[in-house]
């Protein structure tokens, strides 16, 4: 088995790693890595289930050399710590998976700046790390200068609009919902053969785009018993407390996002299939604030599928 360090050297040269403490109730320290010049922008990379850091392997060793790169593994995945499940996921919510992602950046911050004021980053998220960038912009809207949400709508918005073939698609929404710790028991039972099927199938036939060594990390994570927990538990709370969230939000009142947010989903995935995304994401930002987006030729995993679009929405959009 080759180890995450072997993993880290190879796909991310000249990255260091990082673990910051952003809770003691439950105990939590967030893993991850960051490229070397404090001194540039940051640049904060989230990513999505079932997945670690390593998805960036294809795009952030470039943007180093304009940004100082920031990328977690978010609580509970790869290496970082899990809660335990309870009784109402919240743990998991979004908003508390965006502090701990505040308090990464604060702690990274260049020398000699105070932790109180933090520079403002730029964030760019996939999938779940999207919906955590999502609450994060919502939570802390002066910690972020412009935002990437990559192949996601609104949580709500997709819950709403879930219909057979909406489900048929991404069935395991439905499944990772179910009550601890049912899927969790189910997933243990054969952690190898549930990661191919939660990446589309794969099989014994990888698609090209996904690295051995990439692999290679998501199934290390996979096999830990918490980390299956955690992500069950993200899930649970997206259908629960995120949505809750999400639903007072839409009323009278409610917070939208106003950070200048750019949006690329994949031409061959869901998001291009059941939704209109810059509609969705339009209802959810203020009036007058930046938005735009189109679809890329990929499928979900786009920053492993198409990372020439990524870097070029990245430098076009975080300046």
């Amino acid at each position: 088995m080759t180890s995450t360090s072997t993993i880290d050297a190879t796909l991310f040269p000249s990255f260091a790693s990082f673990a910051v403490t952003t809770s003691s109730d439950p105990p939590i320290t967030i893993r991850g890595i960051h490229s070397s010049n404090t001194s540039l922008p940051p640049l904060v990379l989230l990513h999505g289930f079932p997945q670690t850091h390593a998805i960036w392997h294809r795009v952030a060793p470039t943007l180093s050399s304009s940004y100082h790169v920031i990328i977690p593994d978010l609580r509970g995945y790869g290496l970082s710590d899990a809660a335990p499940a309870s009784p109402n996921n919240a743990f998991y919510s979004k908003d508390a998976m965006a502090l701990d992602v505040i308090k990464v950046a604060a702690a990274l911050r260049p020398s000699g700046t105070s932790p109180d004021s933090p520079a403002p980053f730029f964030l760019v998220g996939h999938d779940r790390g999207a919906r955590v960038s999502h609450a994060l912009a919502l939570n802390h809207p002066t910690a972020v200068r412009r935002m990437i949400l990559l192949d996601i709508c609104p949580t709500l918005a997709m819950f709403d609009a879930a219909d057979a073939a909406f489900a048929a698609r991404y069935w395991h929404w439905f499944f990772l919902v179910q009550p601890h710790p049912l899927p969790e028991r189910v997933m243990s039972a054969a952690p190898a053969d549930w990661l191919r099927l939660l990446m589309g199938g794969l099989k014994n036939d990888p698609h090209p785009f996904f690295h051995p060594l990439a692999l290679a990390s998501y199934a290390a994570a996979f096999r830990r018993p918490e980390s299956i927990t955690a992500m069950c538990e993200d899930y649970r709370a997206a259908r629960g407390v995120d949505c809750d969230v999400q639903a007072q939000d839409r009323g009278e009142g409610g917070r939208r996002i106003s950070v200048p947010l750019r949006v690329l989903w994949g031409k061959k995935g869901v998001v291009e299939m059941f939704f209109d995304a810059l509609k969705e994401w339009g209802r959810v930002v203020e009036e007058g604030v930046e938005l735009d987006g189109w679809a890329v030729d990929s499928g979900h995993y786009v920053p492993e599928e198409a990372p020439e679009e990524v870097l070029r929405a990245v430098r076009e959009w975080c300046v």
